[in-house]
């Protein structure tokens, strides 16, 4: 588990024990090395652009087949902008991360998210599983693909997870078994 990094706290100060945001260089060294001994992880970038060879890195979404995820904040640019952290330091940090064959990462269109992060210095490894991918080979003819809910009646049944949740705090929750 990522019991060795504590939650961060939520906007109102109080621990999650399933989403948090981490601000503080500190605290994403220890997620990052706590997220090391997981088996798989979801990853999630969002970003200022659907052309991944233009997009710039707004934010990081990491989360765990247990269901917790945080979001990393990089590129937020507005009034009241939470504190972050640098956005090259933070990719520094989850460089081994990231790159590691394992844990394994999921994710939702996860090509584009290697593609930005290559753009950004970060071979992605260790993909094992797209959700749009499958959402594809389940039901080719549908139109829209969403990360937001079910891609297809089946799916649930198909893969070893119940469902792919959406949410403001943690763009991406790892596939549920």
């Amino acid at each position: 588990g990522v019991e060795a990094a504590a939650p961060p706290p939520e906007r109102d100060g109080t621990r999650s024990e399933r989403y948090g945001t981490v601000v503080v260089e500190k605290d994403l060294l220890r997620l990052s090395e706590a997220l090391r001994r997981e088996e798989v992880l979801s990853v999630d970038l969002e970003t200022t652009s659907t052309d991944a060879a233009g997009a710039d890195l707004v934010g990081i979404s990491l989360g765990t087949r247990d269901g917790r995820c945080w979001y990393v904040p990089v590129g937020h640019r507005y009034l009241g902008a939470p504190a972050q952290v640098d956005s090259a330091r933070a990719l520094e940090i989850l460089r081994p991360l990231l790159e590691a064959e394992r844990p394994g990462k999921v994710g939702h269109n996860i090509k584009y998210d290697a593609v930005v992060l290559r753009r950004h210095g970060v071979r992605l490894g260790g993909l094992v599983f797209d959700t749009m991918v499958a959402s594809y080979l389940i039901d080719p003819l549908r139109r829209k693909r969403p990360a937001s809910s079910p891609f297809v009646p089946g799916l649930r049944s198909l893969l070893p997870t119940r469902r792919l949740c959406f949410s403001r705090r943690c763009s991406r929750r790892i596939l549920r078994r």
